[in-house]
């Protein structure tokens, strides 16, 4: 399996992000959220060299180099 990140969101915040492998089983050896979360895979997260870009209203966006 692969380890992504994910958000945690409970209540419609976030309230946490973890890097799991989404493996919920815990006889398996997965780690089961609580159960008011609800977990989010993140499409991407911003990594080291990302080129960071700060929009007119001060929200930030990050981009793989080209």
């Amino acid at each position: 399996m692969s380890i992504d990140v994910y958000a945690m969101v409970e209540n419609g915040s976030v309230v946490m992000l973890i890097t799991w492998d989404g493996n919920s089983d815990v006889s398996t050896g997965g780690w089961a959220p609580p159960v008011d979360a609800t977990m989010v895979k993140l499409p991407r997260y911003p990594q080291a060299g990302d080129v960071a870009t700060k929009d007119s209203s001060g929200n930030w966006s990050f981009a793989a180099p080209s």
